[in-house]
């Protein structure tokens, strides 16, 4: 297994085979491109992980799930989430684009105590 994040991405690494398209946006008239916060390469294929760190806005998830379901190569789509109610927007947008089987979600959950109880360890 292979993975590739960000940083690699950003300084023109191999992340571009992440890359999915997104339809237009607002004025703006062309399409952009969207990059997982993560990928791994596995056996079955490339696997993006994301990290949302917010509730996706209207339309937006389902534009990224739309474009990953249009693209070939991926294996699935693995969202890690902190909060219950985000992973229960993708799983509900993922069933209604006929995905479920291929969207994947993680809970993060990490409480209060366990955040700070690391703060100036080294």
């Amino acid at each position: 297994m292979q993975g590739v994040d960000r940083a690699a991405r950003d300084a023109g690494g191999e992340a571009s085979g992440f890359a999915v398209s997104l339809p237009a946006r607002g004025g703006s008239g062309s399409p952009g491109l969207c990059y997982p916060d993560v990928g791994l390469v596995v056996a079955a294929g490339r696997v993006p992980l994301h990290l949302p760190l917010r509730l996706p806005g209207p339309g937006e998830l389902e534009a990224l799930l739309a474009g990953y379901r249009s693209a070939s190569g991926f294996a699935g789509v693995v969202f890690v989430v902190e909060e219950p109610g985000v992973g229960e927007v993708v799983r509900a947008a993922a069933a209604r684009l006929g995905m479920g089987e291929v969207v994947h979600v993680q809970s993060a959950e990490i409480s209060p105590t366990d955040r700070f109880a690391r703060v100036g360890r080294a």
